[in-house]
């Protein structure tokens, strides 16, 4: 369980690939009208960022069924996966595909404490400074001690919807909650 998982500011993030799942073009994803052409733009999107030495944080939902694992092999970089709720395969059988697993990392960087995970932690639960995490798709979590309810700047999504199918370096992913923090409901998550 996560013995290659060291996060720093250059480390890639991304959630719900969902490699295999038919209905995810039905819903969400409606711009593409196969499963091929789905998985030809993640493989493009992917690489046309990440690089093959650079690290990779998958946050959960990878793929619906096992023959779709077979793409990782042509996405660039060293693979983590958080498991998400999709992710029902043993870990053996992932591990095949991916560098390291587990159900969630922890680190610090600088002065604040992250924690990776596929769903988002429960507010009431939430003893870090932010909460990295996919299972949303196109939401975010707002804040509810707020009358105009904005986003809760303590979680962060990184969906594949969120981020038009491109990862997204940590750097980038703070610096974009730092901006918000001096200019609330300014900034656009899907820009990168």
């Amino acid at each position: 369980m996560f013995k290659k998982a060291k996060i720093d500011l250059n480390t890639y993030l991304i959630a719900d690939l969902h490699l295999g799942h038919k209905g995810i073009i039905k819903f969400s994803r409606t711009e593409f009208e196969t499963l091929d052409q789905h998985h030809a733009a993640i493989v493009e999107r992917w690489n046309s960022v990440v690089c093959p030495n650079d690290k990779i944080l998958i946050l959960g939902d990878l793929a619906f069924t096992i023959p779709e694992l077979e793409i990782l092999h042509d996405l660039k970089g060293s693979k983590i996966l958080v498991m998400g709720n999709h992710d029902l395969n043993s870990a053996s059988r992932y591990l095949k595909y991916v560098d390291d697993i587990g159900g969630a990392v922890n680190c610090t960087i600088g002065d604040k404490r992250l924690i990776f995970t596929h769903i988002p932690i429960h507010p009431n639960c939430m003893r870090w400074d932010l909460n990295i995490h996919g299972h949303l798709h196109g939401g975010q979590i707002l804040d509810h001690t707020q009358v105009d309810k904005p986003r809760d700047l303590r979680y962060y999504c990184v969906s594949w919807e969120i981020l038009n199918g491109y990862p997204v370096k940590l750097g980038t992913v703070l610096e974009r909650i730092d901006n918000e923090n001096h200019h609330p409901g300014g900034i656009n998550p899907q820009e990168h």
